[in-house]
C-alpha cells in the first residue's frame, strides 16, 4: 500500500499520562486494560472506551 503511513510507536506528547488519553491504542490492547488501569478514573475509561 503507497502513501499508508505507519503511527510512531513513541510517545507524540511528552507527558506519558496526556498519550495514553490521546492515543489509548499504544497503551492498552484490550479493553479490559483500561478497565484495571488504577490510574485512570471513571471519566478517563469510559472517554477512552467510547473512542
Amino acid at each position: 500500500m503507497e502513501g499508508a503511513t505507519i503511527p510512531p510507536i513513541a510517545a507524540e506528547t511528552p507527558d506519558l499520562f496526556l498519550d495514553r488519553l490521546l492515543h489509548p491504542a499504544r497503551h492498552f490492547e484490550r479493553p479490559q486494560d483500561v478497565l484495571t488501569d488504577m490510574t485512570l478514573d471513571v471519566r478517563e475509561k469510559r472517554a477512552i472506551l467510547s473512542s
